[in-house]
């Protein structure tokens, strides 16, 4: 066995394929991720070795029972209630934080000019859109303070 393996499988979005061969992109999405370690220091395992997916459900159930384990001795005051209820009350917290962000960026696109008009806008482009925006402003400002400063020289001059 080597030192370190990891191997990862993929499985490919294929639901437009039909409707649009030549255009749909190739989305990979990560399924399962295995990485074992060797530790050559260690007697020979005497272990039976299970096939992957039985392997898998037997390792996740030990995982399982040390997370309910780990719960019960590091916060043995809190009940499930409790808990479900700080779960709910956060739930609820990060909802209204995204929609006010969600509500915060529609109001910045609606003031950009170039994307005002677009309700499907990405974050990324709001975000440069409204930075170009406001770049050009400020030398729009720069540009009427030198000219108001030309202005006033030449009144002086002609007075």
């Amino acid at each position: 066995a080597n030192e370190y393996e990891s191997s990862t499988e993929y499985s490919t979005d294929t639901s437009e394929e039909h409707s649009k061969p030549h255009h749909s992109p190739l989305v990979l999405k990560r399924c399962h991720v295995n990485s074992h370690q060797h530790n050559y220091a260690a007697p020979p395992s005497t272990k039976v070795e299970y096939p992957a997916a039985k392997r898998l459900r037997l390792d996740s159930g030990r995982v399982l029972k040390q997370i309910s384990n780990n719960r019960k001795c590091c916060s043995p005051r809190t009940s499930d209630s409790e808990e479900n209820d700080k779960r709910r009350t956060h739930n609820v917290l990060e909802r209204q934080r995204r929609n006010e962000l969600k509500l915060s960026f529609f109001a910045l696109r609606d003031e950009i000019p170039e994307v005002a008009n677009n309700e499907k806008a990405p974050k990324v482009v709001i975000l440069k859109k409204a930075t170009e925006y406001v770049l050009s402003i400020q030398s729009d400002e720069h540009r009427l303070i030198a000219e108001k400063e030309q202005l006033r020289r030449r009144r002086e001059q002609l007075k």
